[in-house]
């Protein structure tokens, strides 16, 4: 079985912090990395600002398989995505010939003003990963991808991008009990433990659904996670309403 890759990503921008504009990517970033096996370990929220990109740069970059970053790489004095990536590694900017080119074939002007090429002033020993019919390849620095922002093309990146991320699928065993957390905790703890898997509990308040609590039981491993879900069905069988699968 394949090791669980762990992946964190920064959400960069003043918008979204002050709730200008709602943020897109983080949602459908959550559910492609589900879908693909990635274990999405960590979303922050940072503003356009070189010091608070770096640090949080500083933060993740040796603590995951992947960092993705989205928003701050256009044309404009608050995109400094590329800059607080080189200032957290110590690298300076180049220009990117390619993307260089990339920018004076998507412009219909015959000047272009020099604030553009800001887009192709990378971190030095940037690589260019193709994919996504947007005529831009995706910046990749280290184990970072540096994404747009803007939902549209974030999510025409990411999905081009798959098959870099892919890894096995997640297994996954759902308990609905009629049942509160708290008299279970030590059984969920012991178990999780004992078999090496993830438990989730997620309590229900005032429906008129048949349980009231839903347990989940995942890992890469199927094996596992199917004998820590029938433990939990032999210990909690008088609270059982039903599992899925069954």
């Amino acid at each position: 079985m394949q090791s669980i890759k762990r992946a964190a990503l920064i959400l960069i921008g003043n918008e979204i912090l002050s709730g200008k504009v709602q943020d897109l990517n983080a949602q459908h970033l959550i559910k492609r990395f589900r879908e693909w096996g990635v274990d999405l370990a960590r979303i922050a929220i940072v503003q356009d600002r070189i010091e608070d990109i770096a640090s949080e740069v500083r933060l993740v970059r040796d603590a995951f398989d992947f960092v993705i970053t989205s928003g701050g790489i256009g044309p404009t004095h608050d995109d400094v995505t590329y800059d607080a990536i080189a200032a957290a590694f110590g690298v300076p900017l180049e220009m990117n010939a390619e993307i260089e080119q990339c920018i004076r074939k998507s412009r219909k002007e015959t000047v272009i003003k020099p604030e553009v090429f800001r887009m192709a002033k990378l971190p030095k020993g940037s690589v260019l990963v193709p994919g996504g019919d947007l005529g831009f390849p995706t910046t990749k620095f280290n184990n970072f991808y540096i994404l747009p922002g803007v939902p549209q093309l974030f999510r025409i990146k990411i999905d081009a991008l798959a098959d870099v991320f892919r890894s096995e699928p997640f297994c996954l065993h759902t308990l609905y009990l009629n049942s509160d957390e708290g008299s279970i905790a030590d059984l969920m703890g012991q178990t999780e433990k004992e078999f090496g898997v993830q438990i989730g509990s997620y309590p229900i308040f005032n429906s008129p659904l048949d349980y009231r609590l839903r347990i989940t039981i995942e890992g890469k491993d199927p094996k596992p996670v199917k004998a820590a879900a029938d433990a939990l069905c032999l210990a909690l069988k008088d609270r059982l309403v039903r599992r899925d699968p069954a």
